[in-house]
């Protein structure tokens, strides 16, 4: 595994390289609209990375939360498949409630995403991304504590003609997946462009009871319309309509199992009997068929045809396990464990250009739904969350379109939305073979309103100075009547666990009445600004440096846990970030270096956690983050290509002042799911043949360790360092070298990691169990792609 004296040595032969090859080609611009304005990533004064056209599919990106694998100081606050945080240097938010937003914001074509779920519909036919560190209050708004991603979508363009593309890429475990689009004129002033996607992923274990694939498998569907009339006197008009729908499974559950691959028990299994439901050491028990005859919920699930029940015996029975074994014989997550989703939207654009100023108008209505089941089956209960978002959004900004010493823009943002929100878990084996679902019914409103602007002031042809400001009023309410806590709704084992939406519990409570006590109106509200103060100064056309201050905050939560009581809602959370870079160009722009080092001071983190076994919502008072960050980008030749970039995020809390005396959040510990260390090395290598090209592409990301929870003291909450070698074969052919044909491998060497631990009673992670973030196995296949006209 590459660790840091290998990265070292790399480094060093790098640097040997770079002195002494010779320069042969430019590397190719990347224009990007990170401070709502085009200019190059290069000219870009803040710390800001970009992926582009054909690198989604080299690096495998087709989903929001794929970006760890492409850039550094990335990391993911997976809870399940469907519901992902990202964290950027540390700062995220590590909460499975569907209420909890995100610390960093995620947008498509500037519009705030704001369902925790939309990461899993995934992304096709897109420009570029572009990942936005340290706080983006200023000009992004919402929700940016820890920065902004925000995806740009390929739109029409009048007058381009008809173009398009279409891609279809195969692999093992059933993969499939296929996006493709087409753009053409419908008159001189009107174009369109329609996209469509079908990604499916069946799954690479192998259900040992009855032999299908399985772990991890979902279906995204999505399709996208673009329409944009250009009117002529600077005036465009653009409206987008979107659908998209997923489902698949929950996340993989890993746990030692007690069958071999072939089926058959294992003897040497220590966590397994087949002759017992009672232990007093054993986590889990096999129960034989005559012990399962005695228990009318379990011969149910046996009936299914599991063929093993697994049973807990301290101090109740758990639900079910199907058995997907590898050949160590782990045992995987119950397969009716997943989600269910679906997310459609219209957007309306309007830009106009006046003299010296530029109008842009953006309205938004997204309409989301999702439904999950994460079954948890070793810690005795089965969590649901469903949850509904209508969401309207309004944005008006103005650009100067000047060439003088002082360029600036404002404008005004509003949301108002509605949502439905449930969160109930369910434990099968209660009140003798009935089911019990505590829980909470949330319908509340979020509005909020914005004002911002930002002004460079070139104060030399060298020295730019730079002040943002953003206020900004949220209220986020319940009304009493709306927000329901209940400890009824119980149900017989053997309905589906999809038929238990709120009619069906409400069936379930006496007198048919959810209803078992409101709590107070939970209101979250808060007015506060925003601001950024920079300087950067370029040396020449080549290099700046640059340094600001910036302040951002995201606004509190209600606590919507299965067993909140809603009297104390999670505050806002507040980050002060100091940093300073450098970019830079060499030996004629075939070579660049970028250079960053940051100061983070966060207040109010907010966590989910288990207190003494009790799951809850708290606010960390005070966490310091701070690191640095480098990359290169490197042509040597017209047949070369290198790229590399490293991070570090030494996380650690420094306050805790007031927190709940239960937490296990101490003064040293480090952030959760934040490596140390992280760093992505690629090269390709390009061969110009007779009837076409020959590219070769290998890259390799490397993680170290990180912890799970603020536990910090048992291996079983260690997250191990891992690393991922990926390679890949493309061939370019046809007249302009308009069709591709790749074979690559994804985890070669067949990493296998672990995105959690499982808590047990106490918050104790259980030491043979994890949610699974790679699957320990390597993945491979094939990519076709065509594109016709000019695109």
């Amino acid at each position: 595994m590459l660790g840091y004296k290998q990265l070292a040595t790399a480094t060093w032969l790098l640097c040997a390289l770079v002195i002494s090859a010779p320069s042969f080609a430019q590397l190719e611009e990347i224009i990007v609209t990170a401070q709502k304005r085009e200019a190059s990533l290069q000219d870009v004064p803040i710390s800001v990375s970009a992926l582009a056209g054909d690198q989604f599919d080299a690096f495998d990106v087709a989903r929001a939360d794929d970006l760890d694998k492409v850039f550094t100081n990335i990391s993911l606050n997976r809870n399940s498949t469907s519901n992902t945080g990202i964290a950027i240097r540390g700062v995220g938010t590590d909460n499975v409630h569907l209420s909890g937003q995100q610390s960093v914001g995620t947008y498509i074509d500037d519009v705030s995403l704001v369902s925790p779920f939309v990461g899993a519909i995934g992304v096709y036919d897109i420009a570029r991304v572009e990942v936005l560190r340290g706080p983006q209050n200023t000009l992004y708004g919402r929700n940016t504590t820890g920065g902004a991603i925000v995806w740009h979508t390929n739109r029409a363009t009048p007058g381009d003609g008809t173009q398009g593309y279409g891609r279809m890429r195969v692999g093992n475990g059933g993969l499939a997946r296929f996006e493709g689009a087409a753009e053409f004129d419908i008159s001189e002033q009107f174009a369109a462009r329609i996209a469509v996607m079908s990604d499916g992923f069946g799954g690479i274990w192998k259900n040992v009871i009855d032999g299908s694939a399985t772990g991890n498998a979902y279906d995204r569907t999505g399709a996208r319309a673009n329409f944009v009339w250009d009117r002529g006197e600077n005036t465009t008009i653009g409206v987008t309509l979107t659908s998209g729908r997923t489902d698949g499974e929950d996340s993989a559950f890993r746990a030692i199992g007690n069958l071999l691959p072939s089926g058959l028990p294992d003897p040497t299994s220590p966590n397994r009997t087949l002759d017992s439901q009672t232990s007093a050491t054993d986590t889990y028990i096999a129960a034989t068929s005559a012990a399962v005859a005695a228990v009318p919920y379990l011969q149910d699930q046996f009936d299914r045809g599991t063929g093993v029940v697994i049973v807990n015996p301290q101090p109740g029975p758990f639900n079910r396990l199907v058995n997907f074994s590898t050949d160590l014989g782990w045992v995987y997550q119950s397969e009716e464990d997943g989600f269910w989703g679906s997310w459609d939207g219209v957007r309306l654009e309007i830009d106009h250009s006046f003299e010296n100023i530029d109008l842009n108008w953006i309205s938004s209505y997204d309409d989301t739904h999702f439904k999950e089941r994460n079954g948890q089956e070793p810690t005795g209960f089965t969590p649901h969350r469903e949850g509904d978002w209508h969401v309207w959004q309004h944005e008006l900004r103005f650009t100067s379109a000047t060439d003088g010493p002082i360029q600036w823009l404002g404008g005004a943002y509003i949301t108002d939305s509605e949502s439905g929100e449930d969160t109930w878990v369910a434990n099968v084996g209660a009140a003798g073979g009935m089911g019990v679902s505590p829980g909470v019914i949330i319908d509340s409103r979020y509005e909020a309103w914005s004002l911002y602007g930002q002004a460079d002031w070139f104060a030399s042809d060298a020295l730019t100075l730079t002040l943002g400001l953003r206020y900004t009023d949220d209220e986020l309410s319940a009304d009493n009547d709306n927000w329901v806590r209940t400890v009824c709704g119980f149900y017989p084992s053997n309905v589906g666990q999809a038929a238990h939406d709120r009619d069906f519990r409400r069936a379930g409570c006496p007198g048919g009445r959810l209803l078992a006590g409101n709590t107070d109106s939970p209101v979250q509200r808060l007015s506060e600004t925003g601001w950024k103060v920079g300087a950067d100064y370029k040396f020449g056309d080549s290099a700046m440096a640059y340094g600001s201050v910036s302040y951002g905050f995201k606004g509190g939560s209600y606590d919507n846990r299965a067993l909140s009581t809603g009297d104390d809602p999670i505050g806002p959370e507040f980050l002060t970030a100091y940093e300073v870079g450098y970019k830079s160009e060499f030996a004629d722009n075939t070579l660049q270096l970028n250079l960053a080092a940051f100061i983070y001071d966060w207040e109010g983190m907010q966590l989910f956690e288990s207190l003494g076994g009790i799951p809850a919502l708290i606010n960390v008072p005070g966490i310091e983050s701070k690191g640095v960050e480098a990359e290169f980008k490197w042509r040597p030749s017209e047949n070369w290509y290198l790229q590399g970039s490293v991070g570090t995020a030494d996380t650690a809390i420094v306050d805790i002042d007031g927190i709940n005396p239960a937490s296990i959040a101490e003064v040293g510990k480090e952030v959760t799911k934040s490596p140390d260390l992280t760093y992505n090395l690629l090269g390709l290598f390009t061969q110009t043949l007779s009837n076409g090209e020959l590219t070769l592409m290998v890259n390799y990301r490397y993680e170290s360790d990180s912890f799970y929870t603020f536990r910090q003291s048992t291996p079983a909450d260690t997250a191990e360092s891992h690393g991922y070698m990926n390679a890949r074969i493309s061939y370019f052919f046809g007249q302009a070298g308009q069709h591709q044909l790749a074979i690559w491998g994804n985890n070669l060497t067949g990493e296998f990691a672990c995105a959690r631990a499982i808590l047990g009673a106490g918050a104790a992670p259980l030491d043979n169990g994890c949610e699974v973030k790679a699957f320990g196995e390597a993945m491979y296949g094939i990519t076709f792609e065509t594109r016709f006209g000019s695109n």
